[in-house]
C-alpha cells in the first residue's frame, strides 16, 4: 500500500504539521507500507536534522517540487502541472493533503484533507 503526504509549503521546517506527518509516516513505515512526502518547496537537509528535528527513526520518500520559495501564483502553477504528475505517476492507495491542493481524478483514490480551522475561524472576529 502506498501512501502520500502533500504540503504546499517547506516540508522540512519544523511546525505541527510537518511533525504530525512524519510521524504518521513513521507508523505507516513500520507497518509495511511505502510513505511519500512531496513539499512544495526547500532543499533536503542531513537525514540526521531531520531525524532529531521530527523525533523519528523512519522517514518517508521526500520530494519538493522546487528548491526555493516561489510566489504563491508560481507555487500553485507547479502543483497543478508538476504536482498533479507526481501524484499520477505514484498512484497512492491513500491522500493526505494540508490544505487545499489540486489533485487529478485517480479511480479509488481515498483523499483527507486537513485544513487550518483555528486560521479560518480567526478571519472572522
Amino acid at each position: 500500500m502506498r501512501i502520500l503526504f502533500l504540503k504546499p509549503g517547506d516540508p522540512f521546517r519544523a511546525s505541527g504539521a510537518n511533525n504530525f506527518y512524519y510521524v504518521l509516516a513513521e507508523g505507516f513505515i513500520r507497518r509495511g507500507w511505502d510513505a511519500y512526502f512531496i513539499g512544495g518547496y526547500g532543499t533536503l537537509p542531513n537525514t540526521n536534522e531531520l531525524i532529531s528535528r521530527f523525533d523519528v527513526y523512519n522517514l518517508p520518500k521526500i520530494a519538493t517540487l522546487t528548491p526555493k520559495k516561489p510566489l504563491r501564483l508560481y507555487l500553485w502553477y507547479l502543483w497543478k502541472s508538476k504536482g498533479q504528475k507526481v501524484i499520477k505517476e505514484l498512484n497512492p492507495d491513500i491522500l493526505i493533503s494540508d490544505g487545499a491542493l489540486p489533485i487529478p481524478y485517480i479511480n479509488g483514490l481515498k483523499v483527507l484533507r486537513i485544513l487550518n480551522v483555528k486560521f479560518l475561524l480567526n478571519r472572522y472576529d
